[in-house]
């Protein structure tokens, strides 16, 4: 994307560029929020600083612009994080109207693409070889269509050295979290309740009062978690804490 914004730059002074041919038009401004930095003697946070340069894009960027924006809502958790980012990209789709660069790791909003005519996905390719913890990959440095296939955060972990007891939990962890990912998908996708609504009673208008049981503890307990509130590694303890409880309430009902 610093390519991007550096060939555009050199094109419009009349310098040359790495290119047999490139065609962008007139750009009128450029604005870009990459890297992470913090301005603590200005009592400013790395997220404060982050949504300080995109409230600064966002009032000033027209439709002639160019606008590279490298992962927006990294720095809060990860419902807020997501929730900036896709308003973020609708709101430049449909009032700015500017072309951009927008890299995410926010894989909902490669779902945009069927909604707004405007917007594109792409992704650069890495060949791959087997599956799971024992894939090898090779980074092919290609631009291709459309949103990346899977996340390879783990392998690149590996790669960059991070130990290997880290490593091999990393992949525990997210097994588990696939696994709840794909029974909450299940609920979604059928006409039930959802897990946590409260379920319609039919009219016992003339039955006799029957006492209501107790509920389960885990449903106790997470309906005192505020999902907005937690960190991720937080979301993590919770779940772990709650599978424990789940477990001993079991084995004390059996």
């Amino acid at each position: 994307m610093r390519q991007t914004a550096l060939i555009v730059l050199l094109g419009q002074m009349g310098a040359p560029v790495p290119a047999l041919k490139a065609s962008w038009g007139a750009v009128s401004s450029l604005y870009t929020r990459i890297g992470a930095h913090d301005a603590i003697a200005r009592g400013q946070s790395t997220f404060m600083v982050e949504m300080s340069e995109l409230a600064h894009i966002l009032h000033h960027a027209d439709d002639h612009s160019l606008i590279v924006l490298d992962e927006i809502g990294r720095g809060t958790s990860t419902y807020d994080g997501i929730s900036v980012a896709w308003a973020t990209l609708e709101y430049i789709c449909a009032q700015i109207r500017a072309r951009t660069l927008f890299a995410t790791h926010y894989h909902e909003l490669t779902k945009l693409s069927h909604s707004i005519p405007r917007l594109a996905n792409a992704h650069m390719e890495v060949e791959s070889h087997g599956t799971g913890a024992n894939a090898q990959f090779r980074f092919l440095y290609l631009l291709k269509e459309g949103p990346a296939n899977e996340s390879i955060g783990i392998h690149v972990a590996r790669l960059a050295g991070i130990p290997k007891a880290v490593v091999s939990r990393a992949w525990k962890v997210l097994e588990e979290l696939e696994q709840s990912s794909r029974v909450n998908a299940q609920f979604a996708d059928s006409n039930q309740l959802s897990f946590f609504a409260m379920a319609v009673a039919p009219d016992r208008s003339n039955a006799e009062p029957v006492a209501e049981p107790e509920p389960h503890p885990v449903l106790t307990r997470l309906d005192q978690l505020d999902p907005n509130q937690l960190t991720p590694l937080e979301a993590l303890n919770w779940l772990a804490k709650l599978r424990e409880m789940s477990r001993e309430s079991d084995s004390k009902s059996s």
